[in-house]
């Protein structure tokens, strides 16, 4: 049985409403990196088969809207982003991957939604849980 917490933010509309700043992320030791996706800590899972053959996996769920579906899914990694996976997620929005360890960009996309990405830190012996909930544009 999966728990969901909503976090609802509001602020009061004040002043300079059509100022947007530009996006400066930290990464996980608070080194502020502009225009890359923030560093996720994922939910993740020990998975032995893993740890023996060396990899770790990434379990996508992408949803548009509130309901979960497919979407085409990016995942880059290694030296400049040189290792790229490209797939789509089945109807259920799930998508699985077994990578080698290290940093990688996973970006998730739909017609007529706002593409989003997550950098996530991918760790041997694990399998790392990521969600995607895109929005219309």
């Amino acid at each position: 049985m999966r728990t969901w917490i909503l976090l609802v933010v509001w602020a009061p509309l004040v002043g300079a409403c059509h100022h947007v700043p530009q996006q400066v992320y930290a990464d996980a030791e608070g080194v502020q990196q502009a225009s890359r996706p923030p560093l996720l800590s994922a939910g993740r899972v020990a998975d032995t088969r893993l740890l023996k053959s060396e990899r770790g996996k990434i379990v996508a769920h992408t949803a548009f809207g509130v309901e979960p579906g497919p979407a085409r899914v990016s995942i880059r990694g290694g030296e400049n982003g040189a290792v790229t996976i490209t797939a789509v997620s089945n109807a259920a929005g799930v998508l699985e991957s077994e990578l080698v360890p290290g940093e990688c960009v996973v970006e998730a996309r739909r017609v007529g939604a706002v593409p989003q990405s997550l950098r996530i830190r991918i760790t041997r012996g694990f399998a790392d849980t990521i969600s995607f909930v895109l929005g219309q544009r």
